[in-house]
């Protein structure tokens, strides 16, 4: 594998009460959803940053979706205190709004070597421990 996974981030813009997400290349160019531009008016926008992040893996696939796929599992933990009543189901949808995954591309790539790891958790296959 040759090239290099482009470094895609997501960039928050608008109030706090009415925010905004966009995709940004490392050469501060924003996907518009069909290409990019270098006019951030152009910007293609999200209401939620999960579904931008969404968009990065998107993107990704194009990229690398024909390259050899190997999986990994690392499991994630909640240890919840209290809340013994609240059904397991609002907390996925709890977890899927609050919790980020972050990885920080930025210093030290989207993969090793030149490989790309796509990240992602999946609440709804949560399973109570006891």
């Amino acid at each position: 594998m040759a090239r290099r996974p482009e470094i895609l981030t997501l960039h928050r813009k608008g109030p706090d009460e009415f925010p905004r997400y966009f995709v940004g290349n490392a050469a501060r160019q924003v996907w518009t959803g069909t290409s990019w531009s270098d006019d951030e008016a152009d910007a293609l926008l999200f209401s939620h940053p999960n579904t931008g992040c969404l968009e990065i893996h998107r993107l990704h696939l194009l990229s690398f979706g024909t390259e050899p796929l190997r999986r990994f599992r690392a499991p994630v933990y909640l240890d919840l205190y209290g809340g013994n009543d609240i059904p397991q189901r609002e907390i996925e949808l709890w977890l899927g709004r609050a919790a980020r995954l972050l990885i920080n591309a930025e210093a030290h790539g989207n993969g090793p070597r030149n490989a790309l790891g796509l990240v992602r958790i999946e609440w709804g296959e949560t399973e109570e421990l006891r």
